[in-house]
């Protein structure tokens, strides 16, 4: 799913928010596969506050980005997820996550990473990885 804002902006870059769970996969090769059509930089963002999982992460990016072909800068962000992500992300961004289609009464309670980080950005966001239905 891409959700655009109503002013398009040239992408200069894309940014793959990657936590390496989940839909961690499809959003890399999405990442990798579109910085090249964009011939645009990718950097890839991971928000983790552990030191030791945030080198585990960065190091499976890594490896996954190398089965792909791709390159990129690794960065890390701090504080709340949706927040690191969207700080990131300019309107030059095309952001690359995953969308993982919690049911409403989670979302309710819980709320959703992916519809803050949209709310927040003034860039597109491609949402990759498989969703659940509803229900």
């Amino acid at each position: 799913v891409l959700l655009t804002p109503r002013e398009y902006t040239e992408p200069a870059r894309v940014m793959a928010a990657y936590a390496a769970k989940g839909a961690g996969t499809a959003v890399l090769s999405t990442a990798v596969m579109l910085s090249r059509i964009l011939h645009v930089p990718l950097q890839v963002l991971t928000v983790e506050r552990d030191t030791n999982r945030l080198r585990t992460i960065q190091e499976q990016a890594r490896g996954e980005l190398d089965r792909l072909g791709g390159s990129a800068s690794l960065e890390r962000g701090s504080g709340r997820v949706a927040e690191a992500i969207a700080s990131h992300a300019s309107a030059d961004t095309l952001l690359v996550m995953g969308a993982y289609g919690h049911p409403r009464v989670y979302r309710m309670a819980l709320g959703s990473v992916t519809e803050e980080v949209v709310r927040r950005t003034t860039g597109p966001v491609l949402l990759a990885g498989k969703l659940k239905p509803e229900g």
